[in-house]
């Protein structure tokens, strides 16, 4: 049975056990290392446990897979309708998907985006970096993180 650790960048110290336990054995897959700052995770495991280890980074759901079409093509709006191209399904709704996102506890529609939103930007973008890049002024953060997210696409 395998051993996972979650948010274990918060614990680099267990970077050297982990590769004890791994070196032991010639069976793959004993640890699972999860995390979620990417930089300080990368750090650690770089520095103990490269050649060990298989990194998989887990995106939010692609658009195709939202709407049933993955593994069928690209997904482009109804001009490619004619062709053959996998079309969403009737009233799928792109104004929503988009302010919903693609977190998997999203696609729950009894589930409040503006809550969970507010939450993700609490637990990791306001803390993971704040501790990454060090923000003394919280306010300046926020107004910039607003910034941000009101000119991506």
């Amino acid at each position: 049975m395998p051993l996972i650790i979650d948010e274990v960048q918060r614990v680099p110290e267990l970077f050297s056990t982990v590769k004890y336990i791994v070196d032991q054995s010639d069976r793959r897959g004993q640890v699972v290392l999860t995390g979620s700052q990417t930089y300080h995770l990368m750090k650690g495991v770089s520095e103990s446990l490269g050649g060990r280890i298989r990194i998989l980074e887990m995106a939010g759901l692609s658009l195709r897979e939202l709407i049933g079409t993955a593994g069928m093509g690209a997904y482009v709006p109804s001009r490619l309708e004619r062709a053959g191209a996998p079309m969403p399904p009737d009233g799928f709704d792109l104004w929503t998907h988009i302010h919903r996102g693609s977190m998997p506890e999203l696609q729950d529609e009894s589930q409040d985006w503006d809550t969970f939103w507010s939450g993700y930007v609490s637990a990791y973008l306001e803390r993971d970096v704040r501790d990454l890049i060090n923000v003394r002024d919280e306010m300046k953060f926020y107004n910039f993180m607003v910034a941000c997210a009101a000119r991506s696409g």
